[in-house]
């Protein structure tokens, strides 16, 4: 459906466009998306606060695809798309202008996940500089989308509505559902993960054959994150707060290369055996980043345990 929202205002936004701030609002944009949350989330967890990372993750993952879901809902087209005028009215390039005229606008998943994920790190960290640092990227990540011209700025308000909503949430009741979530039997922490995706793939999507693409991936990745985190606690157990600083950068670059070498390798392999549109394709897909997932949370931890990088229960076993 098509909601009342105007293009007046972002056309007015798009009349002060210069090339230094297209270039400004571009790059928190691209903070926005998936890669940035992957880039901040894995420096926390390797080499801040572990469980606080690993709180970041299934928080972050779990806003995406509840934005899908309400996208899917609400219908609402983007910015300039009914007049035909987006490829002229979007600051984005061609290629990732087509990606987006092919998926909905309210609410935004840039200012919701943005609200969500630095809303609750807000609520974490106690540094006033880390504080104001977190209210900055959301407002900032926010602002380029109707700068960009892809958003209403009725998109980023519900965006930031629905995002802060689940940050004040998860600062109530992160215990008590991690507590909760830790009681249950693997067999049943199994069904539940496959049962939820299941349901965001039928749900949000056409079909079957026709799964909600954009959060294929982010379904693998939390699968992978939430069933192998307590593997990875209990046999390898690294400690994030151990090591120099340039101990931790390494771990931090660690973590990324297993992330994107495994990515790049199954996906590879992945687009020989089968056809991306498929529904082997999507699976492969699933099972690509549930794959990087596990390499980041357990391949990752291990090795720089093994190489003294961090202390960790893989150590100590080792000289027993």
């Amino acid at each position: 459906m098509q909601l009342p929202w105007g293009t007046d205002l972002l056309r007015e936004i798009a009349s002060y466009r210069s090339e230094g701030l297209t270039q400004i609002f571009q790059l928190f944009s691209e903070l926005g998306e998936a890669e940035g949350y992957i880039l901040v989330v894995t420096f926390i967890y390797v080499a801040m606060n572990r469980q606080l990372g690993f709180r970041l993750a299934v928080l972050v993952l779990l806003t995406f695809c509840l934005n899908h879901l309400l996208k899917t809902a609400i219908m609402n087209p983007r910015p300039f798309v009914a007049e035909g005028e987006w490829m002229t009215m979007w600051a984005a390039s061609a290629e990732r202008a087509r990606h987006l005229v092919s998926e909905y606008s309210t609410p935004s998943g840039h200012a919701m996940c943005a609200a969500a994920f630095y809303g609750f790190l807000f609520t974490q960290v106690r540094t006033l500089w880390a504080k104001v640092a977190s209210l900055f990227v959301v407002l900032l990540i926010g602002l380029s989308r109707p700068y960009l011209g892809v958003h209403y700025v009725e998109d980023i308000l519900l965006g930031w509505l629905f995002g802060g909503m689940l940050a004040f949430i998860c600062a109530c009741y992160a215990v008590q559902i991690g507590q909760v979530w830790g009681r249950q039997r693997s067999k049943a922490q199994v069904g539940l993960l496959v049962f939820a995706s299941l349901l965001v793939w039928i749900v949000g999507g056409d079909s079957l054959n026709q799964p909600p693409t954009p959060v294929i991936g982010i379904l693998g990745f939390l699968t992978a994150i939430v069933l192998v985190e307590p593997i990875e606690r209990r046999y390898v157990g690294f400690e994030a707060h151990s090591g120099v600083a340039f101990q931790r950068v390494l771990r931090h670059l660690m973590t990324l290369a297993c992330v994107v070498l495994t990515l790049a390798l199954l996906g590879w392999l992945s687009d020989l055996l089968f056809d991306r549109a498929s529904l082997l394709g999507h699976l492969a897909k699933f099972g690509r980043y549930a794959a990087a997932g596990a390499a980041g949370l357990l391949l990752a931890p291990l090795i720089f345990v093994k190489l003294g990088l961090a202390q960790g229960k893989a150590i100590s076993v080792d000289h027993s």
